[in-house]
């Protein structure tokens, strides 16, 4: 079955992960640091995948920024998460050029190649260019990429490693709940509150 074929693809890119531990956790110790120093923390993603991943996600941290709506506001020492899916585009040079100009530090989840060079912490997604991983007989291309996958579960592995670093430290980063949930949407009330208040 050619969707098991794809699932195998996924768990082994997704061990792959485990030989990037310490720049995770490099990562991670940047991510925490800004935060609690009142840094702020944005997210670019030209195509609004971990945008929407991680940016007011029930499940996740509300420090999360989205670089296209509020990108012009960085200030020096903040933090661009730069996630794309090829190794040098323009516009996401150029939105790692103007953020660095702006004094941010910059973490990139992409390939391996001139924009994660420039970065001053890059996670790898181990896309080797030809995105798709599944080839079937009647197809003279290659389909079902992973990168998409990667980049989120990277995001989700540094999320992960930044908030143990915040609970070694005695803090408690403010997290959101699903809406749909019950007195979801009045709990997410109090946590956009305490976020303003404290920052994390």
């Amino acid at each position: 079955m050619v969707a098991s074929q794809y699932i195998s693809k996924v768990d082994e890119q997704l061990d792959s992960l485990m030989n990037q531990s310490e720049v995770i956790k490099k990562a991670g110790n940047v991510l925490a640091g800004a935060v609690l120093d009142g840094k702020k923390v944005y997210v670019a993603d030209r195509y609004g995948i971990l945008d929407a991943e991680l940016v007011e996600r029930a499940s996740g941290p509300a420090f999360f920024r989205s670089y296209k709506k509020h990108g012009d506001s960085i200030q020096n020492g903040d933090v661009v998460i730069l996630s794309a899916f090829h190794t040098d585009d323009r516009d996401d040079r150029d939105i790692l050029d103007n953020a660095r100009a702006l004094g941010a530090v910059i973490i990139t989840i992409s390939p391996n190649g001139p924009l994660s060079q420039a970065a001053d912490i890059s996670l790898n997604n181990n896309d080797d260019g030809t995105n798709g991983v599944i080839t079937v007989t009647g197809m003279n291309k290659s389909f079902a990429p992973v990168s998409g996958i990667m980049n989120a579960a990277l995001a989700w592995t540094l999320v992960a490693e930044t908030t143990e670093i915040f609970i070694s430290k005695g803090e408690i980063p403010t997290v959101y709940r699903g809406g749909y949930l019950k007195e979801g949407r009045e709990k997410n009330t109090e946590a956009r509150k305490r976020y303003k208040s404290l920052g994390y």
